[in-house]
């Protein structure tokens, strides 16, 4: 059995979205029943960094 869980992302800039791909193809062949989304930096601090349960969409 693999995980179901949600997996967020914060991408602090252009070069670190740029190996998203890299990431996703990663997590897909490791956990592939998992969701993966990627956040901007400022939306994670925003929202209330890791103190918040939930990222806002």
């Amino acid at each position: 059995m693999t995980t179901t869980k949600q997996f967020t992302l914060a991408l602090a800039d252009a070069t670190t979205m740029a190996r998203f791909p890299e990431i996703v193809k990663l997590v897909m062949k490791e956990m592939p029943c998992a969701q993966l989304r990627a956040v901007g930096i400022d939306t994670y601090v925003s929202s209330g960094g890791l103190s918040s349960m939930e990222m806002p969409r």
